[in-house]
């Protein structure tokens, strides 16, 4: 985090349009962030986001979280955005519970098989390691 107001102010302050938004809200974050995507892609200059979202596990697997009251994650529990998301669909979008558990089960299963094609993808060839990297070198290096 930064000192002061944020992140988006902190863009403010350098001359960067900044919105500053509820990641948990997910057609929010769809809505905003494909605005400003169109604002940038028509000329609009560099656009900065900052999604908000409340991380509801420590910040590994051995840090159980003992500084954060239990009841605080509880009630962060209930704004988590697939669960939040997933009571909008089925409230306002109509949808049955079994519709979403299928998409879900098929959204799964294109998941795996992607993690599957990409574990057993060949390693790339070493040579190509650098190629499409921009490399200026080292600015305060005096030319030989």
């Amino acid at each position: 985090m930064t000192a002061g107001e944020g992140p988006a102010a902190r863009a403010r302050g350098l001359g960067i349009a900044a919105t500053d938004i509820d990641g948990n809200d997910v057609g929010e974050v769809d809505q905003v962030a494909g605005r400003l995507l169109r604002e940038v892609r028509d000329g609009g200059g560099p656009r900065f986001l900052h999604v908000r979202t409340y991380r509801l596990t420590g910040h590994t697997a051995a840090d159980l979280a003992p500084y954060r009251p239990r009841e605080e994650v509880e009630e962060r529990l209930q704004q988590e955005p697939i669960g939040r998301l997933r009571q909008r669909l089925l409230v306002e979008g109509g949808l049955a519970d079994a519709a979403l558990d299928e998409e879900a089960r098929v959204i799964r299963a294109a998941v795996a098989a992607a993690y599957a094609d990409a574990r057993d993808a060949p390693w790339p060839d070493p040579v190509r390691a650098f190629e499409d990297v921009q490399d200026i070198g080292d600015p305060r290096r005096e030319a030989y």
